[in-house]
């Protein structure tokens, strides 16, 4: 009888085990050799794979907008597992793969092979995507790598998987640049659109707004003086034009105060005699003898003629005077000495007549630029109230332009780089083939695997007849031991008769 299996000793449950050796072996067997048998049978199918390298354009599509930067290559990568695995990449690959499209792929080719296999043959464009890969380093859901294989199995011929696997790529990679292409001309079309719509209705019109408001204005001077203004707030932009005008207003006092007092300085060493036209020559040579001229510094340092008559004069005195001292009055040098200083200060005052004519000019000049700086004041003063309250609406039209520029400035920005990226596409160096499909040997399959599926299929009939040992067992109600008899029929066992065979005693 059997018992519970948890109830066994080791002993029993290998016994269980021998008894049913053949069968349990035969179990294995079966299934070991029936997987053998069929992977021998089966058709072989080869693996083999294209590595590409794809690099994320820049997006210049104004009506997209950008995903998270940590999301935006596994987008870009399963994006392109979408085109991969879209039915006219499929097709169109089978149809090269059957010769019926012809090769390379361009813009000129006839597609109706390709949709004829995809509005009638559905069920082998959807075998042949069952036997396309996309693998990517990071997996199929993290894809952060710009670089992932397609892997395609093809029954029978290696050189064909290695054919379709190169075939996929080329259409895939077509596929993509013309996508690429047609998403840049749109976002390019759509942006022209925008650029026109923004110069139509809001540049122009803010341009002749502003244009309008500038031609109104009583002069073109006045745009820069609402420009300075516009740096400050308008009663800060007023006073620091007012500012400016008294702070020359003042240097101009300023002058006139210096030339009125040097012109007094030097009206003092003129005798009211001399002040007169011609009188210099007829002023007497006993008042020329009295007259003791100190001409200012500011004169001797601007007039050189003053300079050099004050030194020839300097030097006549001392002469004279050490002549007076050793001679008489009328001595003939003493008399020339006396003559020369004469002629000195005539030449002298002469010089100091001319250095006031001149610094009342200065004078008349300065007054008549403190009378036109004095007028401008006011004319500024006037225009400065009447602007100040132009000056809103001079901003709020600059800003209205200034607005209305940054738009179309951004959009023709986009635009430029749209046409470039769609330029880029167009010359292919967005994706490329980094690794192509290899060919793969002949007596290695991708599957079946005969020694491993034999294995697994070896294993597998083990654990069935391992159930089986032990289920057959639980079915078996004879006695096998002299203990069982004794536990089962409560009787003692007197004497056993040792088996032969299948027989209990020998004939």
């Amino acid at each position: 009888m059997p018992e519970a299996f948890g109830s066994r000793t080791l002993r029993e449950i290998c016994r269980v085990l021998f008894s049913r050796w053949v069968g349990m072996i035969l179990i294995v067997a079966i299934a070991a050799g029936g997987t053998w048998l069929a992977c021998v049978q089966a058709v072989p199918w080869y693996r083999t794979a294209v590595t590409i390298h794809v690099k994320q354009p820049a997006d210049t599509n104004p009506t997209i907008k950008d995903v998270s930067p940590d999301r935006s290559l596994e987008v870009f990568i399963k994006t392109q597992r979408q085109i991969i695995f879209s039915d006219l990449v499929m097709a169109r690959t089978m149809a090269r793969l059957e010769g019926s499209m012809a090769d390379p792929p361009s813009e000129t080719r006839d597609d109706a092979p390709a949709l004829a296999i995809i509005e009638q043959r559905q069920d082998d464009l959807r075998k042949f995507r069952e036997h396309v890969e996309v693998v990517t380093p990071g997996g199929e859901e993290v894809a952060m790598s710009e670089v992932f294989t397609i892997q395609v199995d093809r029954p029978r011929d290696p050189l064909d998987a290695k054919r379709a696997a190169d075939l996929l790529a080329e259409e895939y990679i077509f596929r993509y640049r013309h996508v690429q292409a047609e998403t840049n001309q749109r976002s390019a079309q759509f942006v022209q659109q925008q650029l026109a719509e923004i110069r139509r209705n809001t540049l122009d019109p803010a341009q002749e707004r502003l244009r309008q408001f500038v031609a109104a204005l009583d002069s073109p001077a006045d745009v820069v003086v609402l420009e300075q203004l516009g740096k400050n707030v308008p009663e800060a932009g007023g006073q620091i034009l007012r500012v400016n005008y008294q702070e020359k207003l003042s240097a101009i006092e300023g002058d006139l105060a210096r030339a009125r007092s040097l012109r007094d300085q030097v009206l003092e060493q003129i005798p009211p005699a001399a002040r007169d036209p011609n009188t210099v020559d007829r002023l007497p040579s006993e008042a020329l003898t009295r007259l003791t001229l100190v001409v200012p510094g500011s004169v001797m340092a601007t007039n050189d003629i003053i300079n050099k008559l004050q030194k020839k004069l300097a030097d006549l005195i001392i002469t004279r005077n050490r002549l007076e001292v050793e001679y008489e009055p009328g001595y003939r040098e003493l008399v020339y000495i006396n003559a020369e200083i004469d002629k000195a200060k005539r030449e002298i005052l002469r010089e100091l007549k001319a250095e006031v004519k001149a610094l009342q000019i200065e004078i008349t000049a300065g007054e008549a630029r403190r009378k036109d700086l004095a007028d401008r004041l006011a004319a500024e003063t006037d225009q400065l109230n009447k602007l100040s309250s132009q000056l809103v609406d001079y901003q709020r039209l600059q800003q209205e332009l200034f607005v209305a520029r940054g738009q179309y400035n951004g959009l023709a920005d986009q635009l430029l780089e749209a046409s470039m990226t769609e330029q880029q596409a167009r010359q292919a160096i967005a994706v490329s083939v980094l690794e192509p499909a290899s060919l793969p040997a002949a007596d290695q399959p991708a599957r079946p695997q005969p020694l491993l599926y034999t294995l697994i299929a070896a294993a597998a009939g083990l654990l069935l007849a391992l159930a089986y040992a032990f289920l057959a067992d639980s079915f078996d109600h004879t006695l096998k031991t002299i203990g069982e008899a004794e536990r089962y029929l409560g009787l003692p066992v007197v004497g056993s008769v040792r088996k032969h065979g299948r027989r209990l005693v020998r004939t």
